[in-house]
């Protein structure tokens, strides 16, 4: 586990650097990476370390060329992000970037039954409830949840039942100068009137 920690380490670093080439970004995209770190993280999901290095990295590529969300979602990226999240719910950096990949995903209406049958509006919320004054956290779940609110009705209503309403309005109360937050929190509210 050590060296699958330290591997992770390096190439979320790696990631990070201003001086990685186009090329370099291309090849760390490369979809057979993406099913190699996410099947990693799936072996290693009680590593706390290597889930906040891999959705970080998987973040960061995300930014260097759109990672197809098909591709994601059929190596199990949205059962294996929404498990670190859920394992590891008081690790900011994980939630933050969990819930930026899936809010990616998610712009796809094809993916949003896969995310809801496995407990994404629950682990998405719990996000929310645990981390409110993480500013950055309220406005990707708020994006998030608005999303799958004004696509599908029992979609809105499972989110009404876990007390979406409330914890939106929370957010929105909480973080006046965020423009995220007021942005999606308010299109969130709105779309659970």
């Amino acid at each position: 586990q050590a060296v699958q920690e330290a591997a992770f380490g390096a190439l979320y670093y790696l990631s990070c650097s201003r001086d990685l080439t186009s090329s370099q970004k291309r090849q760390l995209c490369l979809e057979e990476n993406v099913f190699v770190l996410l099947g990693t993280m799936n072996q290693y999901i009680d590593s706390e370390l290597l889930c906040q290095r891999g959705c970080g990295l998987i973040l960061n590529m995300s930014f260097f060329a759109p990672l197809s969300q098909d591709t994601m979602a059929s190596v199990g990226g949205i059962r294996i992000i929404l498990a670190a999240m859920r394992r590891h719910g008081l690790n900011v950096q994980i939630q933050e970037y969990g819930v930026a990949i899936l809010s990616g995903i998610c712009l796809d209406e094809k993916n949003h039954a896969e995310f809801v049958n496995e407990e994404g509006i629950s682990t998405v919320l719990a996000a929310m409830m645990i981390h409110p004054d993480q500013s950055s956290i309220q406005a990707y779940c708020c994006d998030l949840l608005s999303n799958l609110a004004s696509s599908n009705s029992v979609y809105k209503q499972s989110i009404i039942d876990g007390n979406g309403q409330m914890v939106a309005s929370d957010a929105v109360s909480r973080h006046k100068a965020h423009k995220g937050v007021q942005s999606h929190g308010s299109a969130l509210l709105q779309a659970l009137s």
